[in-house]
């Protein structure tokens, strides 16, 4: 079977450049090809997680694969879903490797052609390695000048903290839970029992801040992760407690799609 490989060594840490690489949503940004990327499901089993996504290209052809990640080996292992064809078959693993010098991405891309495509197998290797080589240079250079990766390499590893400032590479959640009066204290007392039990030990957990309308009907959670992944996955092996959470508040309103666009602080 044919295979193509390609690697390339980014000045970044290994698993923000993991997490920032394996974000579907993200993949606009980072290959030139796709104008769509839809996470269709998500679901995380300990050091592991199962996406399901959908693609769209420039010329508006669509497909589905799926896709699996080992956060503790930082190795993803994915398969071109329906419709496969030009495609008989399409597997794809992508490893990360610590360097000296950053960390070195690896492609490798298993396939076969379709025995009605127009094209032949050997065509398409040559083609396949030179778009690897070119998608990866794309990579290196978005990742590289991302705010977030360049702070990683200057500034020494601290205790993680809330810090905002545009584009940054993670997940911004800002969570409205509406209670009754007489319920505020006992949910935001729950909210940090949780946070201090489960949240900030999860996988991608940056920060949480949490603010209480004077009025007693609102509790306002301002978190920050990873990437929408990571809080996927801690909402997935919690439930229980999302379902206490329900339980006790009358709505509950999530936006975990957002990103810093303008900040403005005193001038000195």
């Amino acid at each position: 079977m044919p295979q193509a490989q390609a690697s390339i060594v980014i000045d970044g840490d290994p698993d923000q450049i993991f997490a920032i690489t394996n974000d579907i949503a993200r993949w606009p940004e980072l290959f030139k090809e796709y104008r769509g990327a839809k996470v269709l499901s998500f679901q995380r089993f300990s050091r592991f997680a199962r996406i399901e996504f959908e693609l769209t290209n420039e010329e508006g052809e669509t497909w589905q694969s799926w896709r699996i990640l080992d956060f503790e080996k930082r190795e993803a292992i994915a398969q071109r879903g329906t419709p496969k064809y030009p495609f008989h078959y399409m597997h794809l693993t992508w490893t990360y490797e610590p360097t000296s010098e950053g960390t070195r991405m690896t492609w490798i891309q298993d396939f076969e052609m379709d025995k009605n495509a127009p094209v032949t197998n050997e065509q398409v290797m040559v083609r396949m390695t030179n778009h690897m080589e070119k998608n990866q240079e794309h990579f290196k250079h978005v990742l590289e000048n991302l705010p977030a990766i360049r702070q990683s390499k200057t500034e020494p590893q601290a205790a993680a903290t809330t810090t905002i400032e545009p584009a940054q590479p993670i997940c911004t959640m800002i969570n409205t839970l509406t209670v009754k009066p007489e319920k505020q204290q006992e949910l935001m007392e729950y909210l940090k029992q949780m946070t201090a039990d489960v949240v900030v030990n999860a996988p991608g957990f940056i920060s949480a801040n949490f603010h209480l309308s004077k009025d007693g009907t609102r509790i306002i959670n301002y978190a920050q992760w990873r990437s929408v992944a990571d809080l996927q996955a801690m909402l997935a092996q919690n439930q229980e407690h999302v379902k206490h959470c329900q339980e006790m508040s009358e709505a509950i309103d999530v936006k975990a799609d957002l990103e810093v666009t303008y900040c403005a602080y005193p001038q000195e």
